[in-house]
């Protein structure tokens, strides 16, 4: 996480910069409209998200700029499986 936009001071702007990459690359899919995006690289070219409607530990979604899949890609099943790897490097 510590090259990324995650924390509190970063996250409103984090939506408009994700929905910025998805318009640039001309992404077929928009952003969803209870997308939470807490997870914008540096770069800002790879963003992470949840739908607020999913669950208490819902799926991670992810877009990487250049993905050759025309959908987001379900990067991990839960919340709880994201933060072990974000946080030990698992």
């Amino acid at each position: 996480m510590r090259d990324s936009y995650s924390f509190f001071n970063s996250l409103l702007k984090n939506q408009e910069l994700a929905v910025k990459l998805l318009e640039e690359n001309q992404f077929p899919e928009s952003l969803p409209p209870d997308a939470f995006v807490f997870y914008l690289h540096f770069s800002c070219l790879f963003f992470m998200f949840f739908k607020i409607s999913e669950s208490n530990n819902p799926p991670i979604y992810s877009y990487e700029e250049g993905q050759t899949i025309l959908t987001f890609k379900k990067e991990y099943l839960s919340y709880s499986d994201f933060l072990p790897d974000e946080l030990f490097g698992n």
